[in-house]
């Protein structure tokens, strides 16, 4: 990424024009910082979306995403029966 991209990128990724001084990585940090909290987690998946990070990586990604997020209760009985069926499917 060169200096010239990287308002572009800030831009896709819903984050503010960082400033024109600093290093790449100086700039993209100042724009990161300069995000409201509220709106990092569209920014991170906006980055899972444009973006193809390493499976280690998009699944941090996620894990961070998802946390707050609200999920729907699954009771005992689901998760036996479930159990139950991927008994008899071989995993592996």
């Amino acid at each position: 990424m060169t200096h010239k991209e990287i308002e572009a990128v800030c831009s896709k990724l819903g984050m503010p024009v960082p400033p024109v001084e600093g290093t790449k990585a100086e700039r993209l940090l100042a724009s990161f910082d300069a995000t409201p909290d509220p709106q990092l987690p569209n920014v991170a998946q906006l980055f899972l979306e444009q973006y193809s990070p390493s499976a280690s990586d998009r699944n941090r990604i996620q894990d961070l995403i998802w946390q707050d997020s609200a999920f729907p209760e699954i009771n005992k009985k689901v998760r036996r029966n479930f159990a139950r069926a991927l008994e008899s499917e071989p995993l592996y």
